[in-house]
């Protein structure tokens, strides 16, 4: 059984709510989260949206010289872990022991520009406030696809409650009519890709490209997956037989829905 003992980090925090760390790295953490959620590489990568378990090598390496890693990371990671294990990973310890900071007093976070650094804060009247969201341009399909990403921003789009301090969010409008009555052409769509999708989340897949151009795109349902496939359904023309392999997947991006946008 593995359990992470939460004394390997201390609960002296500075004034970001930053723990100091002591005995082990984070690496060895992370195996340990992850054998005992009995999850491989490769499962735990599929499950936050990764294509190949190349992603999370790095940060299971014993190379890995920071003391944790990226607040994005871990949240990225958590609800894979959560739940899962004897006794059942808690949320809590994830963060705790990966990212030094205690769940509850994490209320926000500024970007920077690496991405890798955040910036912790325990006081609300502190939090800066996130910009709009920004809009992703979008072309015409290749090959059966509804779209492909054309490396734009065309556009900004509010911010609603419900993501007011989630960074990984963007937007798109809808093309086409695969989707209707859910969504109409040219209503909104925001995207993280922060949270893993589940059977029954609307989410965009975006392919693989070939030859240094973007792949296909698809706004869909998820069905299922699997690490070989997977597959997909469109409500207009009725299909819920659209089988994409795994290993032309690029991303996979979850659809935030309303009753999420309002915080409700």
């Amino acid at each position: 059984m593995y359990e992470v003992n939460v004394d390997y980090v201390t609960r002296a925090m500075d004034t970001f709510g930053m723990a100091k760390r002591i005995g082990e790295p984070v690496p060895i953490l992370l195996t340990r989260f992850r054998k005992r959620a009995g999850l491989s590489m490769d499962g735990l990568a599929h499950a936050v949206g990764y294509s190949y378990a190349s992603a999370l090598q790095r940060y299971e390496s014993p190379d890995y010289a920071k003391e944790y890693f990226p607040l994005e990371f871990v949240e990225r990671i958590a609800p894979a872990l959560v739940g899962k294990g004897e006794p059942p990973i808690q949320e809590g310890e994830v963060y705790m022991a990966l990212a030094g900071v205690q769940r509850a007093k994490y209320t926000s976070f500024q970007e920077t520009e690496t991405h890798a650094t955040l910036e912790r804060s325990t006081t609300p009247q502190a939090i800066p406030a996130l910009p709009d969201v920004p809009v992703h341009g979008i072309a015409a399909a290749g090959q059966g696809g509804n779209f492909t990403f054309n490396g734009d921003i065309v556009d900004y789009l509010p911010r609603p409650a419900g993501i007011a301090r989630r960074l990984r969010v963007f937007a798109i409008r809808t093309v086409g009519t695969s989707m209707v009555p859910w969504r109409q052409p040219g209503d909104p769509i925001y995207l993280d890709d922060s949270r893993p999708a589940r059977p029954g989340d609307y989410v965009v897949v975006e392919c693989k490209g070939t030859k240094g151009e973007p792949g296909d795109a698809f706004l869909k349902r998820l069905v299922s997956e699997t690490d070989a496939r997977v597959r997909l359904e469109q409500f207009n023309p009725p299909d819920n037989k659209i089988d994409i392999p795994r290993a032309q997947i690029k991303m996979i991006y979850r659809v935030i829905d309303w009753p999420e946008l309002l915080g409700i």
